[in-house]
């Protein structure tokens, strides 16, 4: 699988997308900017909470400016993602199944992120992403430690 949404209604999202719009320190890493968001400050909201306490995670929001695309790769360290689109919902986020002979992706499936929701997102699945109009924040919560599968049933029988 690619991704399944997990969680909606999370009380931290205007935190986290007050905290992106306000910052002027952004580090940048394999053509994204990013700024790390440390893990205690996720711990009021429960669902975070209990992802902290049982994954190897780390805590970043991703930016992305106007008119830019992120071609299709897989992320080299994170086995998958808990991912919330913060702002630029004009943006796409595109899966591939990989290339065929004239290096074109194919089987291309859309993410479409609904405001306010978590996603746990398969890192290792080729993916780009599209933004377009106004600047596209993402938090992400990479997991290290165990793959998609393992991560999506501890998830969904636990929470």
């Amino acid at each position: 699988m690619r991704y399944i949404k997990l969680h909606s209604n999370t009380s931290i999202c205007q935190s986290l997308t007050d905290h992106a719009k306000n910052t002027n320190i952004w580090q940048v890493k394999h053509s994204f900017s990013h700024i790390t968001i440390p893990l205690e400050t996720l711990l009021t909201d429960k669902f975070l909470k209990y992802i902290i306490e049982n994954f190897e995670v780390y805590a970043v929001i991703f930016k992305m400016n106007p008119f830019e695309f992120y071609r299709f790769h897989t992320d080299d360290r994170r086995k998958c993602a808990v991912n919330m689109l913060l702002s630029g919902f004009d943006s796409h986020c595109y899966f591939g199944e990989g290339k065929n002979q004239d290096n074109l992706f194919t089987n291309i499936e859309e993410l479409v992120y609904e405001s306010n929701t978590f996603y746990l997102f398969n890192t290792l699945v080729p993916h780009a992403i599209m933004n377009l109009s106004e600047p596209r924040y993402l938090f992400s919560l990479g997991i290290y430690n165990h793959n998609y599968d393992h991560v999506k049933n501890v998830l969904q029988l636990n929470l």
